[in-house]
């Protein structure tokens, strides 16, 4: 072996490679270089990426970002399946023009509130007090809704809380974001990928919440019309969903930190 060696050695010392075959052989050995870099930083980021979901108040955002983001989209569904149910069904009973006129006063109102105080009210009090406040008021007109039909409430004040619940819930999660934001800012080197991440869950809740809140609420009111004695099918329909909207007021209290009002120092 030593004597192959030694032959070999002394061919190659003979017949010296060009310097393009030089070239090319240091070139591959820099691109294997620089794969192998790379494949080590993908994993570091999917590390540190993975160490980031896990990390609070991250996986508290996540989920409460999710879970108001499905009921904001069900109730897309649900209010405008309830106002042109029928009266039996303890529904408004609404034509197609009273139900648009009915939708256009709540887009209208969602439009002042959010170019005219929206931003006022984030400054004022804060995105964790927002989040929470958001959540109640959502809560509290999702359950009004059924309550103020049966007692034979005016049109106009019906359209008030049909805009009451849109905006509130539409400002919930507008806090959501909020929150995730300064939550990224502790994580700078993965900050868009923790978004990219929940987003994508956030979009799949939200492609449910219609799907899952239009087959219940009309299960419900089938299932138990109002001529069939309290509580109707709309009135548990709509109390199942406020209460799901105020479980997020709960959980905002309970697992989101002060400090998520501003952005998170990096960790």
């Amino acid at each position: 072996p030593s004597a192959a060696a030694g032959a070999d050695d002394q061919e190659r010392r003979a017949n010296p490679p060009s310097s393009e075959e030089a070239d090319a052989a240091d070139a591959a050995v820099a691109a294997a270089e620089a794969a192998e870099e790379a494949a080590e930083a993908r994993r570091e980021a999917i590390a540190d990426l993975g160490t980031a979901l896990r990390a609070p108040p991250l996986p508290a955002i996540i989920t409460l970002r999710t879970g108001i983001g499905l009921a904001a989209f069900a109730s897309y569904d649900v209010v405008p399946l309830w106002a042109i149910a029928s009266a039996r069904a303890g529904g408004l009973n609404l034509g197609q023009q009273e139900l648009g006129a009915l939708l256009s006063c709540a887009a209208a109102v969602q439009l002042l509130w959010t170019t005219l105080l929206m931003a006022r009210v984030f400054d004022a009090c804060g995105v964790r007090r927002v989040f929470a406040g958001a959540c109640a008021a959502g809560a509290a007109a999702l359950l009004l809704l059924p309550l103020a039909r049966a007692a034979g409430a005016p049109f106009a004040v019906v359209a008030v809380l049909i805009a009451g619940q849109s905006a509130a819930l539409n400002t919930a999660c507008t806090a959501s974001v909020a929150h995730t934001n300064n939550a990224c800012c502790a994580f700078p080197s993965v900050a868009g990928a923790i978004n990219g991440v929940v987003v994508t869950v956030e979009s799949l809740a939200k492609a449910c919440g219609p799907s899952v809140g239009a087959p219940l609420f009309a299960f419900a009111i089938e299932a138990r019309p109002a001529d069939a004695g309290e509580p109707s099918g709309a009135l548990l329909a709509f109390s199942g969903l406020a209460i799901f909207v105020a479980a997020h007021l709960v959980g905002g209290v309970l697992f989101l930190p002060r400090r998520i009002d501003e952005p998170l120092p990096p960790v």
